[in-house]
């Protein structure tokens, strides 16, 4: 069925370890009553050495029963993996596209690894965007200057096979890969941070004591705040604000969304 639906691109699929054909959704195309849109994530071979990820959008053509006028809508790394891939894609009720990744065993900064490492590089996140590609502007992070980072939703995440919508209130769940044991399913608020590499499954299992726990969970609260704040999403009086500017520089947080998060915070106070 696959081959028969994309006759016609020459697709070049990557099947080692978990690459491959991930993830499929579609959605009504708006201002039309028939036509809709088939979103496909998988891993395309870029050349003879490179793979990557991809996520393309057809437009579904029900009288010869195929995917016609592919559209790149995004472009994400496969190296060095080859596992780790996620791959999973859901589409909410706004049409909305949510896809989602894992680390490609690297580690970086989206997966909670504080000193100068690599930042914005499209792994352990899920990103959320318009049926054109685009950031959506509710984004928690669209207010970044760096146009990946505009399209992540959540971030620190190992590696996913699951995502769903809830059809009653809309929530995203995920579901993540524990290395061993101890897989998770979260609910995923907007600019959710997994903990991965810091932490997954119980504490007992992490190499964190209590003090270290106090302090991530610390961070994660200073950030998520800072982050609904900017999103229009809470209130807080400037004093609040003040302190959490404060509290943000204490703990020494260099992940690249706590750097613009203060940046822009500190433009709020002064103007």
């Amino acid at each position: 069925m696959v081959d028969q639906v994309l006759i016609g691109y020459n697709v070049e699929v990557d099947n080692e370890s978990s690459r491959g054909l991930l993830g499929i959704a579609a959605t009504q195309k708006p201002s039309s009553g028939h036509t809709k849109f088939v979103f496909l994530y998988f891993t395309e071979l870029n050349g003879q050495d490179q793979a990557r990820n991809r996520v393309y959008r057809y437009e579904w053509n029900q009288e010869n029963q195929t995917l016609v006028n592919a559209t790149m809508l995004l472009d994400l790394p496969a190296e060095p993996g080859p596992g780790h891939n996620g791959g999973k894609i859901e589409a909410d009720r706004n049409g909305n596209l949510y896809a989602v990744i894992g680390d490609l065993n690297r580690g970086g900064q989206l997966q909670n690894t504080r000193q100068d490492s690599a930042a914005a590089d499209d792994t352990s996140v899920i990103i959320r965007i318009t049926e054109n590609g685009s950031a959506v502007r509710d984004n928690p992070f669209f207010k970044s200057t760096n146009e990946r980072i505009q399209k992540y939703y959540a971030y620190g995440i190992r590696n996913s096979f699951g995502l769903a919508i809830d059809p009653i209130s809309g929530l995203l769940w995920d579901t993540e890969n524990g290395p061993t044991a101890y897989d998770e399913m979260n609910i995923v608020y907007p600019g959710f941070n997994s903990g991965w590499k810091k932490i997954m499954g119980p504490l007992s299992r992490s190499n964190l004591e209590k003090a270290d726990l106090e302090e991530e969970l610390t961070f994660l609260m200073v950030q998520n705040m800072l982050t609904l704040y900017l999103a229009g999403r809470i209130r807080l009086r400037l004093r609040t604000l003040n302190f959490l500017i404060r509290k943000h520089l204490d703990l020494n947080m260099h992940t690249i969304f706590l750097l613009e998060t203060l940046t822009t915070a500190i433009y709020t106070i002064s103007n």
